[in-house]
């Protein structure tokens, strides 16, 4: 059996420089997305400098943690970022992860970049390779329009922005494109 480490974060915005990770999460699953096990942890925010904090967020980002409850969880959250990795890498490790695994997800690029910032110790344990729905789903919009239509009328994407959810249907998004794309005939004159 081969495991995947699906990933995926949530962070305070888009930029690993300036912004950084509130919410870590890990799927393990088979080949066929069928759940082995899963880790998630939230970050925490000192309430005492809170309002200070959000001044250097922007107003969606803002809107969107305070909406899922992100933000409630942060500030209610003892987890340092240093327990959080020490944790979170342990975990990794102790199921298998190795510098072999491809990190998979949705837009991985994002995440990997974030993991680099802000736990350095946990990035050299992914491959360099990832396998990445977000790609797949370009790709089939490219070669099979109507099939990428049927995937969005699916309603597997909930955008809820946080990692379990996140996680789930990027998995679900996977085993549909096994089930729908990869096994599909060619298009007639595409090929």
């Amino acid at each position: 059996m081969t495991e995947m480490f699906w990933v995926d974060l949530e962070t305070s915005g888009l930029d690993a420089m300036r912004q950084t990770t509130l919410e870590v999460g890990t799927i393990i699953t088979d080949e066929w997305g069928n759940l082995i096990n899963q880790f998630s942890a939230v970050r925490s925010l000192d309430p005492k400098y809170y309002e200070s904090w959000l001044t250097n967020i922007d107003q969606f980002v803002i809107d969107m943690h305070t909406h899922n409850g992100l933000f409630e969880e942060c500030l209610a959250s003892e987890n340092t970022k240093f327990e959080i990795t020490v944790e979170w890498q342990n975990w990794l490790v102790e199921h298998g992860l190795t510098n072999k695994s491809p990190m998979c997800g949705s837009s991985v690029w994002f995440d990997r970049r974030f993991i680099e910032m802000d736990f350095p110790s946990i990035f050299p344990l992914f491959s360099y390779k990832q396998i990445d729905v977000s790609s797949h789903i370009e790709t089939m919009k490219l070669v099979n329009p109507a099939l990428a239509t049927k995937l969005e009328d699916a309603g597997i994407k909930r955008e809820l922005h946080r990692v379990m959810p996140d996680l789930e249907d990027s998995i679900s998004t996977y085993r549909w494109l096994i089930d729908n794309f990869f096994h599909a005939a060619p298009v007639e004159g595409v090929w």
